[in-house]
């Protein structure tokens, strides 16, 4: 058979338009966010942009699956299992201390890589990355197991027929036993239990035209290209050169705070306008309770006087938004005079500019340095005021609003008017959380549940763990490496069977020196 009509034939087999299959008859299981990416260099030394490191860890995972299902497991791996936004042809350089790198592929007409290209990066990917690709595939072979590869923003390429093809064939497993979600999601047969990826409803990351995010042109269909690619292949591909682990914390900022801390504002080689709107808008205020302590009870109502912030004021807000001592900040404020934030303020959004004032408001929550200029504010309507519980409440919320609505909409492309589904199971953000409910409507909760990443974990626990001299080390980042964090993969499962079926986030992990892996309720000590 010629080899271009195999590609199709496995195609055909691998991508269906919609997956449903049984969640609750065999034992069913999520993990996410892999991103088995360009493996090793060419003197055989990992390169720093690789993150899976870990075949033991996940060939042992997969044999855990079948011997605690006797070979009757459904895994389904919610997307981002290669890493397909970085790519081998990539050549770096230094030059005053400053790390520059330029990506060859994937670069021409604004758009993201054409068929061909993605089908290149897949196969340099599924040749570094082969050993666990078969892995999978053995696993796939085994009794009633099944895989079910949900694509993700970073392996948004598995759209693609002929890139799907590829990496079937490298898995190896036999026709229908793994298969790749066309539809960009997971649903139950009995529609009760809905997983995706997760980047859809985050908005630095969301692909225009999803599941089919394509642009036609003369040449052929491309991808489609979010503003988060764009972030990855001009700032985290430089900053990953010298910090392997920047990527691997549970917030992408925090990684980001601790590479400028080092390198300073030099540092910064992306657009400062663009890197100030991914500041803005990707930024946590959780995290911000850890230094103003438990949330105080809302007391009060306020309105920002929108109208004459736009008139004004300017991008000096968005400096007050963040922290006084954080690395960021001063990077922002030296940019600042010399312009290059000018445009960011007016290309906001209502919501947005709300967002960014509330944000001023628990920021300026943390008592001021002595001797520190007051935090400029935004001005409110009509004299009207509230207290830091008020704006942090509407902060916290506003990742539910967005939340609610994306499953409002899941629930009219899925149901069709059915009883909606009632458990929701994503990844993306690396950050595993336990099973929460969510009231999405008046008659309708959904218990919501985040995956994590397969990966290791710079998580809040660890660095508390570890002494503060060497968190405080200026070259903390630098000095910290992938196989220095914790060996612990969370994943989660399904419990129970028909309405009592349950999710629980699990891990998969073994304490430092030990050789026996195990499932946990917890990473514990590492």
């Amino acid at each position: 058979m010629h080899p271009l009509l195999r590609l199709l034939v496995l195609t055909v087999v691998a991508c269906l338009s919609t997956i449903a299959l049984p969640a609750t008859a065999r034992g069913t299981f999520f993990v996410s966010d892999l991103h088995l990416g360009v493996g090793r260099t060419a003197n055989g030394s990992w390169s720093p942009l690789e993150d899976f490191r870990w075949h033991a860890a996940f060939a042992s995972f997969l044999d855990h699956l079948s011997r605690t299902t006797n070979d009757d497991a459904e895994l389904v791996i919610l997307g981002d299992m290669l890493e397909l936004w970085q790519s081998s042809r990539m050549q770096c350089s230094r030059l005053a201390g400053v790390t520059s790198c330029t990506v060859l592929d994937c670069v021409g007409g604004g758009t993201g890589c054409s068929e061909g290209e993605a089908r290149a990066r897949v196969r340099n990917v599924v040749k570094q990355h082969a050993a666990t690709l078969r892995a999978l595939g053995a696993f796939a072979a085994r009794g009633a197991n099944r895989v079910v590869i949900v694509p993700g923003n970073h392996d948004a390429a598995l759209l693609f027929p002929s890139v799907v093809a590829v990496v079937t064939q490298a898995i190896g497993a036999p026709p229908r036993r793994v298969q790749v979600a066309a539809s960009g999601r997971w649903l139950s047969a009995d529609k009760a239990v809905l997983a995706e990826h997760g980047h859809q409803f985050d908005k630095v990351n969301a692909f225009a035209g999803w599941p089919t995010p394509f642009t036609v042109t003369s040449a052929g269909r491309t991808l489609n290209r979010p503003g988060g690619e764009l972030l990855v292949q001009t700032f985290y591909n430089r900053y990953e050169q010298e910090f392997e682990t920047i990527d691997n914390f549970t917030t992408e900022t925090e990684g980001i705070g601790y590479a400028i801390r080092e390198l300073g504002a030099r540092g910064v080689v992306v657009g400062v306008h663009e890197f100030a709107y991914f500041l803005l808008v990707r930024s946590t205020v959780k995290q911000r309770f850890d230094w103003l302590g438990p949330q105080p009870p809302a007391e009060g109502e306020a309105e920002w006087d929108l109208a004459l912030i736009r008139k004004d004021y300017d991008a000096a807000l968005v400096i007050e938004s963040l922290p006084r001592d954080a690395p960021e900040r001063h990077v922002l404020a030296a940019a600042y005079p010399r312009g290059e934030l000018a445009g960011l303020l007016p290309e906001l959004s209502d919501q947005e500019l709300v967002m960014l004032c509330d944000r001023i408001e628990v920021t300026a929550g943390v008592a001021e340095p002595a001797g520190a200029a007051p935090a400029q504010r935004c001005p409110k309507q009509g004299g009207r005021d509230a207290n830091l519980g008020y704006f942090a409440g509407k902060l916290l919320k506003r990742d539910d609003d967005e939340l609610t609505s994306y499953l409002s909409q899941a629930r009219e492309q899925t149901t069709a008017g059915g009883a909606p589904f009632r458990l929701f199971v994503f990844g993306h953000t690396h950050a595993a959380a336990q099973p929460r409910p969510l009231k999405v409507a008046p008659e309708w909760e959904v218990s919501v549940v985040n995956t994590g990443a397969f990966q290791r974990i710079a998580t809040p626990e660890f660095i508390a763990s570890l002494p503060a001299a060497e968190v405080d080390d200026p070259a903390f980042l630098s000095k910290l490496k992938l196989e220095g964090l914790p060996d612990c993969y969370s994943f989660v499962m399904l419990k129970g069977a028909g309405p009592a079926t349950v999710a629980a986030l699990r891990f998969w992990t073994r304490s430092a020196g030990a050789k026996t892996w195990r499932e946990s309720e917890s990473c514990g000590a590492q």
